[in-house]
């Protein structure tokens, strides 16, 4: 097992968002995963459900990418369990924006003939939005709208969310410069362009 990137659910069965970049080797054209691919979902400090990933929804535009992972259900009544989710900004942030990040960098993955051991350690971060740039910031990592922001992103906080001061997402977590506070994330408002098919969620009629 390797430890691939942060991400974060975006509704209450399954839906989460990450980055691409971290998908290019893992999945193929289709969005299916080409390894066994799962999502340690963390409900606690100590407490955990492993959740296979089931597909990926990308574009060509944008550094995020969109999944759906395998219901979870009580282990006594069988019941489905829903997840907690953030709640998503559409609005475009300004320069001197407040923008803060928690992810998981420096995750690392370990066996013997016992178990697997995940070791992780949460980051807080904070800063500020620097810079707007709606058209992306390069032709092949970033083409689509892009901040540049003051936090310093380390690795493995990739497809993390970065929120705004009312905790709201306006972007994933896309790229950072070690040792410096400057880093890039994409606006997460590209996900409303995304579809998925063949998904099936539990729906129970209001009332």
């Amino acid at each position: 097992m390797r430890f691939l990137a942060t991400g974060f659910f975006i509704s209450s069965h399954g839906l989460f968002a990450t980055a691409k970049h971290v998908l290019k080797d893992v999945i193929d054209e289709n969005g299916k995963p080409t390894a066994g691919l799962s999502a340690i979902h963390l409900v606690s400090e100590n407490r955990y459900f492993v959740r296979p990933i089931i597909q990926f929804q990308t574009n060509s535009i944008s550094d995020v990418a969109i999944g759906f992972l395998a219901e979870m259900r009580h282990n006594q009544t069988n019941q489905i369990l829903n997840n907690e989710v953030l709640r998503i900004s559409k609005s475009i942030a300004e320069p001197g924006d407040f923008v803060a990040t928690f992810a998981y960098p420096d995750t690392t993955v370990s066996q013997d003939s016992v178990a697997i051991y995940i070791h992780s350690w949460t980051s807080e971060v904070c800063g500020e939005v620097e810079e707007y740039y709606p058209g992306g910031r390069d032709s092949c990592m970033m083409p689509g709208p892009c901040y540049r922001t003051s936090m310093e992103i380390k690795g493995g906080s990739s497809g993390g969310p970065a929120l705004n001061r009312d905790g709201r997402v306006i972007g994933v977590n896309s790229t950072g410069i070690d040792g410096t506070d400057i880093s890039f994330i994409s606006v997460i408002g590209d996900i409303f362009r995304f579809t998925l098919s063949n998904v099936t969620v539990p729906w129970k009629a209001p009332g």
